[in-house]
C-alpha cells in the first residue's frame, strides 16, 4: 500500500498539484515534469541531511544544485 496518498488515487488527474521549490541546495531555474508526491518527502530529507530509508519515493535530483 502507498503510504502518503491522503485518501485518493494518485492518478486521478484532479489530483495533479504545481509543485515549487527554493532556497538552500536547489538549483535557481530549473524545470521539471511531473513530480510524484511520493518523492517530495525523500528530497525534503536529503535536503536536510537526514536519512530516509522507509520512503517509497525518490529524491528529485533535477532540482538540487549539487547533485546527487
Amino acid at each position: 500500500m502507498n503510504r502518503g496518498y491522503h485518501g485518493f488515487l494518485a492518478s486521478d488527474p484532479k489530483m495533479n498539484a504545481v509543485f515549487i521549490a527554493s532556497g538552500r541546495g536547489i538549483k535557481p531555474g530549473a524545470k521539471i515534469g511531473m513530480v510524484d508526491n511520493i518523492d517530495v518527502a525523500p528530497t525534503i530529507a536529503h535536503l536536510l541531511g537526514q536519512p530516509f530509508s522507509g520512503a517509497q519515493g525518490k529524491v528529485i535530483s533535477e532540482i538540487l544544485s549539487v547533485p546527487r
